[in-house]
């Protein structure tokens, strides 16, 4: 069985991740007649995913004979049953993947063992991360943090501030940034994955580099032990034909953060993350401005 798992924190590139599976000849799992406790209802075919709305999976709610012990959704995390993460693991056929935003925890690296060949984890810049989920939450009133987003708060400062420290009220919750990003590193550490960045996959569309593009293409080749059927001219070709189409990738640049975030914005960042910042290799000091 080869098959994968992108895992991922939110608006940090999973579409990147996936236009390159689909080039290496992967396709995303189509997953059939899920019943949910909120709208829509029922999905009669839908792309495989799991996320917040895979607490709401009705077998999540019903069944009352396993505990609920997974965590799902990086952003606003909440326990599943196993066997509703384990009834979708289970799905995925060779050359096959699924997305997901999957904290870390024994549980789910255990089924993950016996389910998924490899998983791939991408990472952002929590700046650029946090401004793009802004972006994502005002198109989209179904999501968990639409009402408090833009319903309570008035300006994009108190969004980001939001964000950064995460919120529990009466609109609902969300982790803060270094609960996100700490919760998703911890993946590293298993032999199945690969962390790989944004920046770096992004290439020169995206304010990156082309050679650091086609490295981390190869890294992901020789991850999903591909390597024997691409070769140079493909990772180049993949490299060239696979960003750029979508008015998503277009806003998707690197260092966006920099021209919107105020001063203020600015300083409530390097207070709360920088130490993030250095680690994840964004910043070099606390100093960044």
């Amino acid at each position: 069985m080869n098959n994968a798992l992108v895992n991922t924190i939110p608006h940090s590139g999973t579409h990147l991740v996936t236009t390159i599976l689909n080039s290496f000849g992967y396709n995303q799992s189509i997953i059939r007649n899920r019943f949910y406790s909120v709208k829509p209802y029922f999905r009669r075919s839908q792309l495989a995913g799991i996320n917040w709305r895979s607490a709401k999976d009705l077998s999540n709610i019903t069944s009352l004979n396993q505990k609920k012990t997974i965590l799902v959704s990086v952003a606003s995390p909440r326990l599943a049953r196993p066997k509703v993460i384990e009834s979708l693991f289970s799905k995925i056929a060779e050359r096959e993947y699924i997305i997901g935003h999957i904290p870390y925890s024994d549980e789910s690296n255990e089924l993950i063992d016996r389910y998924i060949t490899k998983t791939i984890t991408i990472i952002r810049d929590p700046r650029d991360m946090a401004l793009s989920m802004i972006n994502h939450v005002k198109t989209r009133p179904q999501h968990h943090a639409h009402k408090y987003f833009f319903g309570q708060l008035t300006t994009d400062s108190e969004r980001l501030e939001a964000i950064l420290f995460g919120y529990e009220n009466t609109f609902g919750h969300m982790s803060s940034v270094a609960s996100m990003y700490n919760s998703m590193l911890q993946w590293q550490k298993q032999p199945h994955n690969l962390t790989i960045r944004f920046e770096d996959l992004v290439g020169l569309k995206g304010g990156g580099e082309t050679k650091n593009q086609i490295s981390c293409i190869k890294s992901l080749c020789t991850h999903l032990e591909l390597s024997e059927n691409f070769d140079d001219a493909s990772i180049l070709n993949i490299a060239k034909n696979s960003f750029g189409t979508s008015g998503t990738f277009r806003k998707g640049k690197i260092g966006g953060w920099s021209d919107v975030f105020t001063f203020e914005d600015k300083q409530l960042f390097r207070s709360a993350i920088s130490d993030l910042l250095v680690e994840l290799g964004y910043e070099t000091s606390n100093a960044w401005s």
